[in-house]
């Protein structure tokens, strides 16, 4: 059933109001009581911004904080009907919009994305997970590795320090963040290029150390087969603790 103009124009002026707080006129709303219906609506945004970014929220002085809500909350056109998903969306704006610079936090975006990262492992999909078994041979049989991961790459090291203390040590930082298979639970590792380069060949198939070993040599310039070798075998018995691998093919 359609709306008729004159409802539809009421709904839409409460909503233009709610999103800015500016005066309007809208039939049947008395004024000393319209604010209610902004501060309400405003508090469910804040609290579920609030609850995805909460390493963001303690780091920003409140007045910061408010700001961007606030901000996001005049300006965007939200387009996720689901509001677990409406904090990726405060990432995109204040991103896109320099917010970062503006407020002279250079590590802001990245600690945005880390966060949402987390949610998004957190809650993706269960994946089909091959046939595996707990004992091998970690150098020479085939690797069945978690798929429930992301990888992701950073520009200041805000999953190890403070926001203002990352802004002082710009660089490359490659993050693995993983949803652990028994418990459900979402960590995540710093890895090196040579390590990301292990992990997104194991998600595309199942393969052992032995094989993998050509194609790092060539690519990272490593001659020295023996030592590479004992390094991989190290970060894959790391990773096999962490759950990030689960085991071997049948």
């Amino acid at each position: 059933m359609l709306l008729n103009t004159e409802t539809k124009t009421i709904q839409e002026k409460l909503a233009g109001y709610c999103r800015t707080g500016e005066p309007v006129e809208i039939p049947g709303v008395k004024h000393d009581r319209l604010h209610n219906y902004r501060r309400l609506v405003f508090n469910v945004i804040n609290s579920t911004i609030q609850q995805a970014y909460p390493i963001t929220r303690e780091w920003l002085p409140d007045e910061e904080w408010q700001y961007l809500v606030n901000e996001f909350f005049k300006k965007h056109d939200a387009q996720t009907p689901q509001v677990w998903k409406l904090p990726f969306e405060f990432y995109q704006f204040i991103s896109n919009n320099h917010y970062a610079d503006e407020l002279n936090k250079p590590a802001l975006n990245d600690l945005l994305w880390f966060e949402w990262l987390e949610i998004e492992v957190h809650t993706m999909p269960d994946q089909i997970i091959p046939d595996y078994r707990s004992k091998g041979n970690l150098s020479s049989d085939k690797l069945v590795i978690n798929p429930h991961l992301v990888l992701t790459k950073l520009t200041y090291p805000i999953h190890k320090m403070g926001g203002n203390e990352a802004a002082l040590h710009e660089g490359l930082y490659f993050i693995l963040i993983y949803r652990q298979k028994d418990t459900g639970n979402v960590r995540f590792m710093e890895i090196s290029a040579l390590h990301v380069f292990v992990i997104e060949e194991l998600l595309k198939s199942p393969w052992s150390i032995e094989q993998l070993l050509p194609d790092i040599s060539s690519l990272f310039g490593l001659d020295d087969y023996q030592t590479l070798s004992q390094h991989l075998f190290h970060f894959c018995s790391d990773i096999l603790d962490k759950q990030i691998l689960l085991g071997y093919t049948n």
